[in-house]
């Protein structure tokens, strides 16, 4: 009988053409394939809208269940529209560490009809009805687990022994076990070494990913191999049975501030990296990541690599904060900084770092682009959008609806106030926000004084009054972390919580998005139904029903600062 760990990876090897060709975390040197690995970015890939194609036929069924079911709407309001029209629905999950990872992973149970109560109490359906779902540092580690493992759902990871597993700081994973703790920390450092010898640049970010990966994998050795295109290759994946899921990044230039109208966000989805914004606009294949390209051609037909997309780093690079100053990292990210620093010999200690498919390319307005012959990434949220909606109203992908969970600390009790999408609603403005549209919304002094972070609130109810905006964005609905039955204002940097801890952050984000098990507006359901659909009605010139107006007279904002 072959040992578990072989058998798991010979299974996982039927599976997938993406299993790291080390079959460790360094990557490796295979023949190129006979397709061009760079693009530019003037429409979506034809690998992404194949996949949306198949999604859709999944997502108009399950939508029509959702309205039939969970709302209270008659038929007549909605089926043509799901007959004749296209109606996509995008989520996007804010950064904020393990509390938004764990508050995030509570909203959207009460998306899910797998969770228990979700279809009675809460949005069951909704997650079942989206194509995409954006995540960005700690909202990514919760899309990034549940993309990893097959898709499996956040109720399942609540009674996981391995994922998710919070009690010991990731630092000292092996508690008063200072023997484990040891072979943990030695496990990183050989794997790390093992691809700096394979000749490719590391820095703290790939310590990091490592950490990571042994709370996010059902084992630290097999998250050493898998790699984010593995999703792409994965049957739930290619059956479309789950949204297409994107991690978001910002890159790191020098002498360029980090702010929302200069910095460039990088997306990386199964397919793709690059980014939108004119500044880059171009995108190369995620599953070659690492080939050292010129003018987005390799040096020679041996010369390109696989492996270089670890899922670890993927979700490490998207929450790379030790570019901040040392003392607002705290005692466990110090922790992480003071073990790995001698273990690892670095250019660039601090960002992740990535050999640049697009040097020497004439892609974008950036020349650094070009010029660099690496590629160094941040946390996603250092350009002042923690809230990854960017992707998600990106134009291209003509999204209709987008439920944008806010679980940030923007306040000093560790609360959001909606700075992140008054900073992308303020980004579609300039230059490098071109490429996306946002509806109006109020300043965070009006988010405070209106209650938005108390309660869900729409934005861009009636198309006809967003016309000066570039094209109509999807109607936004915001919806903020708040306290319910636990309380959810955890600092970001605490990376130590108890079962109960985790469990109590994941059932108050389940009441968060059901309006606390729809006992606080019995019409929230439908309400969400109505916000869903009304794009589509627009286009088709029908009115809503006096159900759907008292709901948007309810939930939309009026517009008032």
């Amino acid at each position: 009988m072959l040992p578990q760990k072989l058998l798991l990876q010979v299974l996982f090897a039927w599976t997938s053409v993406a299993w790291s060709p080390t079959n460790s975390y360094a990557p490796a040197y295979v023949t190129c394939p006979d397709v061009s690995l760079v693009r530019d970015a003037s429409k979506l890939s034809d690998s992404e809208t194949e996949w949306v194609a198949k999604r859709t036929e999944i997502t108009k069924k399950n939508l029509g269940l959702f309205l039939e079911y969970s709302t209270s709407l008659d038929s007549s309001e909605y089926q043509s529209l799901l007959e004749d029209d296209t109606i996509k629905i995008g989520l996007s999950f804010s950064g904020g560490g393990y509390r938004a990872m764990l508050s995030g992973g509570g909203q959207l149970s009460g998306l899910d009809n797998r969770t228990t109560g979700a279809f009675e109490h809460g949005l069951g359906g909704l997650l079942e009805s989206s194509t995409y779902i954006a995540g960005l540092s700690g909202g990514n580690w919760l899309v990034g687990t549940l993309a990893l493992n097959n898709w499996t759902s956040v109720e399942e990871i609540s009674t996981s022994d391995t994922i998710w597993n919070l009690n010991e700081p990731l630092y000292a994973l092996g508690g008063e076990n200072y023997i484990k703790d040891y072979e943990y920390w030695d496990e990183w450092i050989k794997d790390i070494k093992a691809k700096q010898k394979a000749g490719f640049e590391v820095s703290l970010i790939d310590v990091w990913a490592r950490a990571l990966s042994t709370v996010f994998s059902e084992s630290a050795e097999i998250g050493a191999a898998d790699t984010w295109s593995t999703i792409a290759s994965s049957d739930v994946f290619t059956n479309a049975q789950m949204p297409f899921p994107i991690s978001i990044s910002d890159a790191f230039i020098s002498l360029v501030e980090l702010t929302s109208t200069d910095t460039t966000i990088i997306e990386t989805n199964p397919f793709e990296l690059g980014s939108w914004d004119p500044t880059l606009d171009a995108f190369t294949l995620v599953q070659y990541l690492g080939s050292n390209l010129t003018d987005g051609e390799p040096y020679d037909s041996q010369s390109c690599v696989e492996g270089f997309d670890n899922g670890g780093f993927i979700m490490a690079s998207s929450s790379d904060v030790f570019n901040i100053p040392a003392d607002d990292l705290g005692e466990e990210l110090s922790g992480i900084l003071a073990n790995a620093i001698d273990g690892i010999t670095t250019t660039s200690v601090d960002k992740a770092i990535y050999p640049n498919p697009f040097y020497q390319s004439a892609y974008g307005t950036q020349d650094d682009f070009a010029n660099d012959k690496y590629l160094y990434l941040v946390d996603g949220s250092e350009g002042g959008e923690n809230v990854p909606v960017a992707p998600v109203t990106l134009t291209k992908r003509s999204t209709d609806l987008v439920l944008a969970f806010d679980n940030s600390a923007d306040t000093s009790d560790n609360w959001p106030n909606g700075a992140s999408i008054v900073s992308t609603y303020e980004r579609q403005f300039s230059a490098i926000g071109a490429p996306y549209s946002f509806p109006y919304v109020p300043p965070t002094s009006t988010f405070l004084a209106k209650n938005f972070t108390h309660r869900p609130v729409f934005f861009g109810c009636d198309a006809t009054n967003l016309t000066e905006l570039s094209s109509i964005p999807p109607l936004v609905v915001y919806i903020a972390n708040s306290d319910y039955s636990f309380a959810s204002n955890t600092k970001t940097l605490q990376l130590q919580y108890t079962d109960e801890q985790k469990l109590g952050m994941i059932q108050n984000g389940f009441e968060v998005v059901t309006r606390n098990n729809l006992t606080e507006d019995s019409n929230w359901a439908t309400c969400v139904g109505c916000a869903a659909i009304r794009r589509a009605q627009e286009r088709a010139g029908i009115e809503q029903s006096d159900v759907c107006q008292q709901c948007f007279t309810d939930y939309c904002w009026d517009g008032e600062v």
